[in-house]
């Protein structure tokens, strides 16, 4: 029990053998985003990211299984980018998504099969916590603004849905619709540049039992559009404005200081990273992301297990001479050779005392 106890008591990162080839890869990665950046150009996305329109800064991901060391490894990478890195904003410590959320943040994440996330809710807490790891006051001022775009949108459209469900054309599906929470999430139901209605809405729809003809949804676009005319977007669209506000402050910041973040346990919020990925976009060249977690998002396996809709993994998003994917999923844990295994436990053998007898 002794050993047990001295042993998890040792430091993850005092003891760190191998890895030596992607902090080689990282090195260089960091020593390409200087160069791309010293040209002075800008580069930024006016809308969500695609495979045509891909996130422009820098961007790493460490994923796979638990206890494999992606802790330690991110760890290294944030020491690596203070001492390469000393005119960038670089957090002093990376922001570890298990231990800044509490029970209430946790819920909202913890999604029934088929609810959206709420994207005020998520941008709320993302913007605090990136706020305050740069240190800054709380002058996200795009951000505030579309915040109060969108909670106008909500109300407004409240008002027509409240009026809605008591007419006979909508009160056999709207009342549910609402009462599920779907009303904030109207925009994965139909687009917003028109009333039709997506297939996978209609397969959603179907499956929670609601009955909406073609004509019905065609009278719900006209009477919202009647009353938020070009507020609807803020409404049926909110994570989209949210996202590229909270980024186009974070290309503001890092004019002419880049930033670079870094997040670890991401796999704890990361049913909100289709949300992420805009404000990444929106951030531009001149912010850079370093994410491990356990769900691999760069494949984007995790996030079509989640949704009806197809949904596009980073490697497809990122530019590939800013982008670099350290998989440690099962078979893919890395190399160590055998007298880095030999010295590995050589020194931990010297660091705890009742295994030098």
């Amino acid at each position: 029990m002794e050993h047990t106890e001295s042993a998890s008591s040792l430091p993850p990162d005092k003891i760190f053998i191998g890895r030596i080839q992607e902090m080689e890869l990282f090195r260089k990665l960091l020593s390409q985003w200087q160069s791309d950046l010293s040209s002075g150009n800008s580069e930024a996305l006016n809308g969500p990211p695609s495979p045509h329109q891909r996130i422009p800064g820098f961007a790493v991901f460490l994923f796979g299984q638990g206890g494999i060391g992606k802790t330690t490894l991110l760890q290294r990478f944030h020491q690596m980018a203070l001492a390469q890195l000393p005119r960038y904003t670089i957090p002093a410590h990376p922001i570890d998504w298990e231990f800044v959320i509490g029970d209430e943040h946790r819920r909202l994440f913890n999604l029934p099969p088929g609810s959206h996330l709420d994207p005020l809710l998520y941008f709320d807490l993302l913007r605090e916590r990136l706020r305050s790891s740069l240190g800054r006051e709380d002058d996200f001022k795009e951000y505030k603004t579309t915040v109060q775009k969108v909670r106008k949108a909500r109300e407004q459209a409240q008002q027509v849905l409240t009026s809605l469900k008591q007419d006979e054309h909508f009160s056999s599906w709207l009342p549910k619709l609402i009462s599920e929470g779907m009303a904030t999430g109207l925009g994965a139901l139909f687009p917003p540049a028109g009333p039709f209605l997506r297939s996978d809405a209609v397969k959603e729809g179907i499956s929670r039992g609601l009955a909406f003809t073609e004509s019905q949804w065609t009278q719900l676009w006209t009477k919202l559009r009647g009353k938020l005319d070009q507020n609807l977007t803020y409404y049926l669209e909110p994570h989209v404005h949210l996202g590229l506000a909270l980024g186009r402050d974070l290309a503001g910041f890092a004019k002419s200081k880049p930033i670079l973040f870094f997040f670890d346990t991401y796999e704890e919020i990361d049913e909100g990273d289709r949300y992420l990925r805009i404000a990444m976009g929106a951030a531009g060249s001149h912010v850079g992301w370093v994410i491990a977690g356990r769900d691999d998002i760069w494949s984007g396996l995790e996030q079509q297990k989640r949704y009806i809709e197809l949904v596009d993994g980073y490697k497809d998003l990122v530019l590939s001479r800013r982008s670099l994917a350290l998989d440690f999923t099962s078979g893919s844990v890395g190399i160590f050779t055998l007298n880095e295994v030999i010295e590995y436990f050589t020194r931990f053998q010297r660091e705890v005392p009742e295994l030098k007898s």
